[in-house]
């Protein structure tokens, strides 16, 4: 076996990825949410609150992946 085979087959067998995925996993249903709630309510909400909220959510979404996300 050369080098970059067994490089390879020790990445498929590494285990050893970390993160936070119940606090990520938490992060994006709470994104989610804000989306279907934005989805239902938004033609009934003035534009500017329905930008924020749609920009609120990509922000969480973008925390989540940054502070709880997995780390390789």
């Amino acid at each position: 076996m050369t080098t970059l085979e067994q490089l390879r087959m020790d990445r498929r067998t590494d285990h050893g990825t970390t993160g936070h995925p119940v606090l990520f996993g938490a992060m994006l249903a709470i994104a989610a949410l804000a989306v279907l709630t934005l989805l239902v309510m938004g033609p009934s909400l003035p534009v500017v609150a329905s930008v924020g909220m749609a920009i609120g959510a990509l922000l969480l979404v973008v925390t989540a992946w940054l502070v709880a996300g997995p780390r390789w």
